[in-house]
């Protein structure tokens, strides 16, 4: 670890209160590259109406077996206790932390049942995580439509390529649009049938380990990108690989996310329809959504600027398909036809930041910046 990077674990360190970081990001106006939409019918990775119903069904089931034993727990970005609730899904209570905003599950499973949960070795699991992602037919169909355009995008934003770590990669399809992109790529990955698909079938670099302050070092070792798709809303303290990355990653490297967030047309239909929820506001896998504020706070807390983000989303498919599996509405064309219209009527939803996800692309403070929190 370099002197700045010590420096910087320093003052991370530090007695900050949360309140000390509000204000300090309250206060703080710096440019950030804002895009808008991302064109993508999801019927093309069969999400019909059909699915959306046995999906919901079975993620219901999963989400009651596991919300039998829970602890509570204070925000996960900020870390205090004073939260409004929001809804109840499934036995979990979503909550919006008043301090920092951001939307978490207050009661959540005991970390070794979610660690069996995401390694694939819990017996019994109505619909395991990444069942969707390791459908081997779908995987070049998900490299066209949903990586490739997300590569394409970061690489311009950065501006270079070079060597690019995903942490929790899945079946590879973000890695592999990447190397044909022209980076050197590696994945962490502990699901092992996600790792067979990317290592076995199409021959991609994937380590199946976590990561730790231990292997860190190695791990981010002249990484220009470390991302994370799909990742920190899964975790029970996100803040904490990310700061493993800021202490331990090159002072150039830049960090990439890809979040659930909130508010959102998703979030609305969700908890209106608590019953039907087969995306976006999701527990146990789900534990955290973020906001424009709590994200912010996050990356400040753990030595970050945020430098571009991109507003997208499902909302209007969750909507249509929510209120279609509720009225077991049957009259596929119709359904088509609006569903055709989705992509004119997410581009609204996406202007006014109404839409439930976005990625994020966040470079490493440097010591000594004004922009790096100060005592």
């Amino acid at each position: 670890m370099t002197k700045t990077d010590k420096d910087r674990k320093k003052l991370q360190e530090e007695a900050h209160t949360p309140n000390e970081l509000m204000v300090q990001l309250q206060s703080k106006k710096s440019k950030i590259n804002e895009r808008f939409s991302k064109p993508m019918d999801m019927r093309i990775l069969n999400r019909s109406l059909i699915w959306r119903i046995s999906a919901a069904n079975r993620r219901a089931q999963d989400s009651r077996r596991f919300s039998t034993k829970t602890q509570e727990i204070a925000c996960p970005v900020c870390v205090t206790n004073n939260a409004e609730e929001l809804a109840e899904i499934s036995g979990f209570q979503y909550v919006s932390c008043s301090n920092c905003t951001h939307v978490y599950v207050k009661n959540i499973p005991p970390s070794a049942q979610l660690k069996a949960f995401y390694e694939n070795q819990l017996e019994g699991v109505a619909m395991r995580p990444g069942e969707d992602i390791v459908q081997k037919e779908l995987f070049l169909t998900r490299v066209k439509e949903i990586s490739i355009p997300k590569v394409e995008y970061i690489t311009k934003c950065i501006g270079h390529t070079g060597r690019w770590v995903d942490i929790g990669c899945g079946a590879g399809d973000l890695l592999y649009a990447a190397r044909n992109l022209g980076w050197e790529t590696t994945g962490y990955e502990i699901d092992p049938d996600e790792i067979h698909i990317a290592k076995d079938i199409f021959k991609l670099d994937i380590r199946n380990e976590y990561v730790k302050k231990d292997n860190a070092t190695a791990v981010f070792k002249g990484a220009k990108v470390v991302s994370f798709f799909s990742v920190l809303e899964h975790l029970i303290d996100p803040c904490e690989i990310l700061s493993l990355v800021s202490q331990y990653a090159d002072k150039n490297v830049h960090i990439v996310l890809e979040l659930p967030r909130h508010p959102s047309i998703s979030a609305f239909t969700n908890m209106a329809f608590p019953d039907l929820v087969a995306r976006h506001m999701l527990p146990p896998n789900h534990l955290s959504i973020f906001t424009d504020d709590s994200l912010k706070y996050m990356l400040m807390k753990t030595g970050f600027e945020l430098t571009h983000i991109w507003y997208y989303g499902q909302d209007f498919y969750e909507l249509i398909g929510t209120v279609a599996a509720l009225a077991k509405y049957k009259d596929e064309t119709v359904l088509n036809r609006m569903l055709d219209a989705s992509g004119k009527f997410q581009k609204i939803i996406d202007q006014l930041k109404l839409n439930d996800e976005f990625i994020v692309i966040a470079k490493k403070k440097l010591f000594g910046d004004s922009s790096v929190m100060s005592g």
